[in-house]
């Protein structure tokens, strides 16, 4: 029989750090944790879970994408922009060499000039998400018991 762990208290979580642990909603759940935030992640049935929550790459788009448009909307604000009504979409592929592949997609729906609309999609590649998605990543992995 495996160790116990406490559950970790959220008030000991440092910002910026997620703690995920198994949940028994789902095969497939875990429960993330921030220092404020309860989310919960799942997979669909097809691949093993009952599908009650996003999934990772859920979550990997929902980062993205929200990401692009707080940066959207705060460049708007801060230049005059009539930014009121927009969306953005984001989804992802693999290539024939499994690359991940993501498309970002900006919406529009507001009366916007050309140059501002030109504008926005240079703005919307500098959003932190997308810069560091666009550069590589080391991702270390640690063991603790």
């Amino acid at each position: 029989m495996p160790a116990q762990h406490p559950a970790m208290n959220q008030d000991d979580i440092q910002p910026g750090t997620i703690y995920i642990s198994p949940d028994d909603a789902s095969p497939m759940a875990v429960n993330m944790k921030t220092n404020k935030h309860d989310l919960l992640a799942d997979e669909p049935k097809s691949l093993g879970g009952n599908d009650i929550a996003p999934g990772p790459y859920d979550y990997l788009h929902s980062g993205l994408g929200s990401c692009t448009a707080i940066t959207l909307r705060f460049f708007a604000r801060k230049n005059g922009i009539n930014l009121e009504d927009f969306h953005v979409t984001v989804t992802s592929r693999r290539d024939e060499e499994k690359n991940l592949i993501i498309d970002k997609e900006l919406i529009f729906h507001d009366d916007l000039t050309e140059e501002e609309i030109e504008t926005l999609v240079t703005i919307s590649k500098k959003c932190p998400m997308h810069r560091d998605l666009m550069r590589s990543i080391e991702i270390n992995t640690a063991v603790q018991r």
